[in-house]
């Protein structure tokens, strides 16, 4: 994995000017049928920052693409890279309105969690148990006890439980 984003960093520093983030350069240069349109891509972490051009990469589409999630083969040069795509009907009011911006918090972050009950909030630490992005849902362990909650990231190090 390192010798991929190690090939993929270069790569993105040789390309042209029209670089951009690996995410956008795959919905730019996806194809997808008349009626469907990319709401996002989920790319992962270690590569979601490199910027490279389009016209560097080879996307290989799904087979049968519908609206929902699909995963498809990204390869520039002799690497490749799966990235989930979000596919929507074009023109769908109810498309997810992911912000591409947000900061994605790796597995085993210590986290500040503040726990929700009526007028009382209890704070405790907890570790991120999976990768997930500031304003999602996420799985933490409570340090102290070792209980699982589910609850949402509000920012990098602090998340939200609500009954």
């Amino acid at each position: 994995m390192k010798t991929l984003a190690a090939i993929l960093v270069v790569a993105a520093l040789a390309s042209p000017a029209s670089a951009m983030p690996l995410p956008d350069a795959v919905a730019h240069k996806i194809d997808v049928p008349t009626g469907l349109a990319v709401a996002h891509v989920y790319a992962p972490a270690s590569v979601a920052k490199l910027d490279v051009s389009p016209d560097d990469l080879i996307v290989e589409a799904p087979r049968d693409p519908r609206p929902g999630r699909s995963s498809v083969r990204v390869s520039l040069g002799k690497q490749t890279v799966w990235v989930q795509i979000q596919l929507v009907a074009a023109g769908d009011a109810d498309a997810p309105a992911a912000d591409p911006h947000a900061q994605v918090v790796a597995r085993g972050t210590k986290i500040t969690v503040a726990i929700h009950s009526g007028s009382l909030v209890v704070h405790a630490t907890a570790v991120l148990e999976a990768a997930a992005r500031v304003g999602e849902q996420a799985q933490l362990r409570i340090s102290a006890t070792r209980t699982l909650v589910r609850g949402t990231l509000v920012t990098a190090d602090s998340a939200e439980v609500a009954p």
